[in-house]
């Protein structure tokens, strides 16, 4: 077996479970079936930070150089900002978040989740942090904003329910995409 030389950390939304389809299991699939020598990690939204950042170290060291990407839907975008936090050692080369759902609390629900309140902000650590969101439900993605001023940002509002935008064939392809570069 060769060595990987990407990781790609998804972390899920509330409703997505193991046991069920979902658009960033589908993402992850296709990523793991289409991309050389890459590997795959997934986590639950309510996963530790603390365990989710030693996993990912331990595949670092494992492997050095390794390019390290994150892709997080809903309540995983908060997860995703703290496990980011945990690794300032580490270039992240992408965090992909798709409608990242703020949480005051990292392990429980928020109403604040309802109306897109508060703000993600991403580490210095990451190099390009792409975000796509909508306005079209009630549960919505929250702000995210850049520590540094040397992070690509981009962001993009979609007109798609809060429940399906992880099943956005543009956003799987540009996923991929970006990953395959």
């Amino acid at each position: 077996m060769s060595e990987p030389t990407k990781v790609l950390c998804g972390i899920s939304g509330f409703l997505e479970k193991e046991s069920r389809p979902s658009g960033t299991e589908d993402i992850l699939w296709e990523a793991f079936s289409s991309i050389e020598h890459l590997c795959i990690c997934r986590f639950v939204w309510n996963e530790a930070p603390f365990s989710i950042a030693k996993w990912v170290r331990r595949i670092a060291e494992r492997f050095p150089g390794i390019e390290i990407h994150f892709l997080s839907y809903s309540y995983g975008g908060t997860t995703a900002e703290h496990v980011i936090d945990l690794l300032p050692e580490y270039k992240i080369k992408n965090s992909f978040m798709i409608d990242p759902v703020y949480r005051p609390f990292v392990k429980l629900p928020s109403v604040f989740s309802l109306w897109g309140f508060g703000t993600l902000a991403m580490g210095e650590n990451v190099e390009t942090c792409k975000v796509w969101r909508q306005r079209t439900s009630i549960i919505r993605g929250c702000e995210v904003v850049m520590r540094s001023k040397n992070t690509r940002y981009s962001e993009e509002l979609l007109s798609y329910k809060h429940t399906k935008i992880d099943n956005s064939p543009m956003i799987q392809g540009e996923i991929i995409e970006r990953l395959q570069a």
